[in-house]
């Protein structure tokens, strides 16, 4: 499982995409959490998975759109421990489907949907989505909790989040400068791979 976004923000490197695919490892391209991530979006983890392919190898390659999103599905099925049931529209899978709507500007001309899809797709054009044959989302709009009165809850209790968040903040002040240490000396050993882009110092 591939976890590109909040590998990126919480500086654990960059996944070898390129000797993965050639070592034919089976993948599923995974988000993390809100707070390793921040979205949820499988349409930025293929795109990036697509990046990360195109700037590590000079050489053409294979078109990766296509590949990404059976990555995306039938691969995330699969490290999920459901494989058969789920990733594909075919019979006695659950019916987990989203429908995008193409008539959204990402699709204006509309000229390959897996490209599209991958490249352009940013959450925008879906118009429904249904889980196990169950509609949640239809027009753009949650129909299984009241949006509304969700938000309203929310920034009720950033009322007491927030002096809560800078009093932790405050009070862990003191413990950063010997958890950077332990990270800089835990990076020092030498594991048979780099996982960070080369700077100029570096080379």
């Amino acid at each position: 499982m591939l976890n590109h976004l909040s590998n990126m923000k919480l500086k654990s490197g960059i996944a070898p995409v390129c000797d993965l695919r050639e070592a034919g490892v089976r993948l599923g391209l995974g988000c993390d959490n809100c707070s390793g991530s921040d979205v949820q979006s499988v349409f930025q983890a293929m795109k990036l998975f697509c990046l990360f392919a195109a700037v590590s190898e000079p050489e053409p390659g294979p078109a990766l759109a296509h590949e990404v999103l059976r990555h995306a599905t039938l691969g995330n099925a699969r490290t999920a421990g459901l494989a058969g049931c789920l990733g594909a529209i075919k019979q006695g899978y659950k019916a987990d489907l989203i429908l995008i709507d193409l008539k959204d500007p990402a699709y204006l001309p509309y000229n390959s949907a897996a490209r599209q899809l991958v490249y352009t797709e940013t959450g925008r054009g879906v118009d429904m989505v249904l889980v196990d044959g169950k509609i949640v989302v239809q027009d753009r709009k949650v129909t299984t909790i009241d949006e509304d009165a969700l938000r309203a809850e929310v920034a009720d209790l950033m009322k007491f989040f927030i002096p809560e968040y800078e009093a932790v903040v405050k009070s862990r002040k003191r413990a950063i400068p010997y958890m950077a240490q332990a990270h800089r000396q835990m990076w020092k050993s030498d594991v048979g791979m780099n996982r960070f882009v080369a700077r100029t110092r570096d080379r």
